[in-house]
């Protein structure tokens, strides 16, 4: 079916004056919107029909974009609007890995810190995260981070290990009556506080926060993989896969796998 343009619309852009080069050169430079795409449409030229199709997948990407943005961003604003202007997110990761450490990590963003490629890292290639990570240490307003070791995991368990983690990292900021803090999986025993207990909610500060957590801890694990060669920490970041399994199934475990860990069930051997 053929487009049919506005009937009105503000052909700001004076299409059919520009050559083709003069247009793409202009799409470049501005902001995609509707008013574009109807002034393209309306040119009669087979090009600039192309440019406008492209132009039309492109606008609807980033309105797409914008509604996860503002999915993702409801609690926040809520937090925003009760008046407190500091948000800081806690998040953990690595906590079903059968070796190293559970990584912990605070950042707070700020009111007006804006990236539509943030997802939780679960949902992003290790070359996006790593992308975005970059970006995103540039860019934040604070962040800290802290390991918790595979022996102080198999001694108290998982969920005090987060805990543990968290609070190494909330006793580093300074208190403030206009500070909110948001935990992801198990929060602290402190007053303006929200726990958020599954990634399936959309936050914005903590998908924020498990994309740095998620990196940090791969590059842990790199650099555990050359304390301990042959268990592929580097590529398993000390996940059970067939090559972890086999490599422990032939030459036991390193100090950093956790005995706490269901090998028998997971690796499918008997002790």
């Amino acid at each position: 079916m053929k487009y049919q343009s506005r009937i009105q619309f503000n052909d700001q852009y004076k299409i059919k004056e520009k050559s083709i080069k003069q247009i793409k050169k202009m799409i470049n430079k501005i902001e995609i919107n509707q008013n574009l795409i109807d002034s393209l449409y309306y040119d009669s030229r087979k090009t600039t029909t192309k440019l406008a199709q492209k132009c039309e997948v492109k606008l609807k990407e980033k309105e797409k974009l914008a509604k996860k943005m503002k999915r993702y961003k409801v609690i926040e604003n809520e937090i925003y609007n009760k008046g407190y202007d500091n948000i800081y997110g806690f998040f953990s990761t690595g906590m079903y890995a059968a070796a190293g450490p559970i990584t912990t990590v605070v950042i707070n963003i700020g009111k007006f810190f804006n990236n539509d490629q943030i997802s939780y890292s679960y949902n992003l290639t290790e070359n996006k995260r790593k992308q975005l990570f970059e970006k995103l240490i540039d860019n934040v307003n604070y962040f800290d981070i802290y390991h918790v070791n595979s022996q102080y995991i198999d001694k108290n368990g998982i969920k005090d290990a987060i805990k543990y983690g968290y609070n190494n990292l909330y006793k580093k900021l300074k208190e403030s009556d206009d500070s909110f803090y948001i935990f992801y999986r198990y929060g602290l025993d402190i007053e303006n506080k929200k726990i958020i207990i599954s990634t399936q909610k959309k936050v914005y500060i903590l998908a924020t926060a498990s994309i740095i957590a998620k990196c940090l801890r791969e590059k842990m694990m790199a650099q555990l993989a050359k304390q301990f060669p042959g268990f592929g920490f580097d590529n398993n970041h000390g996940y059970i896969t067939n090559k972890h399994r086999k490599y422990v199934k032939n030459n036991g475990f390193s100090s950093v796998h956790r005995r706490s860990f269901d090998f028998e069930k997971k690796l499918e051997f008997e002790f």
